[in-house]
């Protein structure tokens, strides 16, 4: 994939579960360097991650924790 073939709305929630490579990382920080507004949308990602351990079901976290 080429920057040119980039899409934010893609890429940020990959990025806030930290799965990208390094040049999608760069290129996802410089979109919002470059307009802050998706800086807001990038929170809410990361919010979102934040809560997923809390949205498991108990006995899940128990078999993993194992």
């Amino acid at each position: 994939m080429t920057n040119q073939d980039y899409c934010f709305c893609d890429l940020a929630p990959l990025y806030a579960l930290n799965l990208l490579s390094d040049s999608e990382r760069v290129w996802v920080e410089q979109q919002v360097a470059n307009c802050p507004d998706l800086a807001e949308d990038l929170i809410g990602y990361e919010l979102a991650v934040t809560a997923i351990p809390y949205g498991a079901p108990q006995h899940l976290w128990i078999t993993l924790s194992r």
